[in-house]
Parts: C-alpha cells; sequence; structure tokens
C-alpha cells in the first residue's frame, strides 16, 4: 500500500456518495415536476384563468429554505437554484414567456436566472410595441429596469401589476417582474403606485392596496402592484 494508493481509494469513495447523491436530487425532481403537473391538471379542472405563479409562495419557499440552511452551501447559489427550480416548475403548469425592452441585455439576464433559461424570451423594439405584446398574452411576464421616472409608466395597461423583484437576494434589485398577476402580501414587502400629478411611481414600505390604504393617504395614487423584499446574503 502507498498513501497514493490510500489517497486514490478515499477519493473514489467520496465521489461515489456525490454521485450516489446527485442520483437522488435527479429523482427527487423527477417526483417534484410530477407533483407540480398535477397541480396544473387541478388548476385546468376547476378552471383557473390566468397565470399559476403565486408570488408571495415563491418567495416565502425561498425564504424558509435560506433559514433551514444551516451549512457551508452558499445562500445565493441555494436562492438561485430554487428560482430555477421554481420557475421551471411554473412553466410546466401553464404557459410562460418573458419580454424586455431591446436594448435591455441584463433585463435578459435577470429574467433567465428567475424564470429559468428554457423560458421562452422575446425583445420588444418600442414602448408601445413592449405594451401591445402584454397585452395580447396574459402569461406574457415583463422585466422593465426599477426605474421609478421612467415615461413607459404611463402605458402599462390594465390589470398589469408588479408581482416581483429581480434579483430576488442581495442588494437592491435591478429589475421588476410585471404581469396579469395580482400581488400578494408576505408579510416583507414593498409596495409601489403611479403620481398622476407628477406621473412617477412611488414606493412605500410594506403591502397596500385598495383593502389597505397608504399611511399617509394619497389623493392621486393608484397602487400598481407590490413585490416581496429581496433576501439579504
Amino acid at each position: 500500500m502507498t498513501i497514493e494508493h490510500d489517497f486514490y481509494t478515499e477519493l473514489t469513495q467520496h465521489r461515489r456518495a456525490i454521485d450516489a447523491i446527485d442520483d437522488k436530487l435527479i429523482a427527487l425532481l423527477n417526483e417534484r415536476c410530477e407533483y407540480v403537473a398535477q397541480v396544473g391538471r387541478l388548476k385546468s379542472k376547476y378552471q383557473l384563468q390566468g397565470s399559476y405563479i403565486r408570488p408571495a409562495r415563491e418567495a416565502m419557499m425561498v425564504r424558509a429554505l435560506l433559514d433551514k440552511s444551516q451549512g457551508a452551501f452558499p445562500r445565493a447559489s441555494i436562492a438561485a437554484i430554487w428560482r430555477i427550480i421554481i420557475g421551471s416548475s411554473t412553466a410546466i403548469e401553464s404557459p410562460l414567456s418573458t419580454l424586455t425592452f431591446a436594448d435591455d441585455a441584463e433585463g435578459n439576464h435577470v429574467a433567465a436566472q428567475y424564470f429559468g433559461p428554457e423560458v421562452p424570451h422575446q425583445s420588444a423594439p418600442s414602448e408601445q410595441e413592449f405594451f401591445q405584446q402584454l397585452e395580447k398574452n396574459p402569461h406574457c411576464i415583463a422585466i422593465v429596469p426599477y426605474v421609478l421616472d421612467a415615461s413607459w409608466w404611463q402605458l402599462m395597461p390594465d390589470p398589469m401589476r408588479v408581482f416581483a423583484c429581480l434579483p430576488f437576494v442581495g442588494a437592491r434589485p435591478s429589475h421588476l417582474a410585471l404581469g396579469h398577476i395580482e400581488a400578494e402580501p408576505t408579510g416583507e414587502d414593498m409596495s409601489l403606485f403611479y403620481d398622476y400629478e407628477t406621473r412617477t411611481v412611488f414606493e412605500q414600505r410594506g403591502f397596500h392596496c385598495v383593502e389597505q390604504p397608504l399611511i399617509p393617504p394619497q389623493k392621486h395614487a393608484l397602487f400598481i402592484g407590490a413585490y416581496a423584499l429581496p433576501c439579504a446574503l
């Protein structure tokens, strides 16, 4: 026996253990997909309309996983992996696509990170065409830069709402996700409003909609959605 032989013997044992874990992970992912497909069929059976995305549940799932993780695996990687799992699962349940402005390369990147690389993606050359595409397709998700004084907020069709921020882990998000989706409270949220007088968007911490008015009240503000605050690293 040599030191080299002992090293490779132990190394082979560890690699076999890693391969066995990988096999289990793939089997569990496939099993998870089967349940996701059953949920999709259940929603279709009861004729639920619109997108199957549930932003509050998704955000709370990722937060719970990060809270449970006490090991060495990086938090940002856990969130990134589960965001792709969630996005890919949603695409199994129902049609899903993303849309960005043609000159927004970063938007393409964060959309793939959040919803999964296999989700179809398009870009629109103009603001008008951008929102026309969104009106036509209730399963299309708009990915827009997080710019509160942008002119295109005036073109956002009703009932489109902001429902998520991208990315979901780290510092201040760079983009927002809009869709034919109702914003939902998670307990740690940011609400967005369109001010008719200034023609800009402003934020208020917490979840505030028609049933939960602004504090202090704003006479000329329209609720345009809310998102779960991103998780810290």
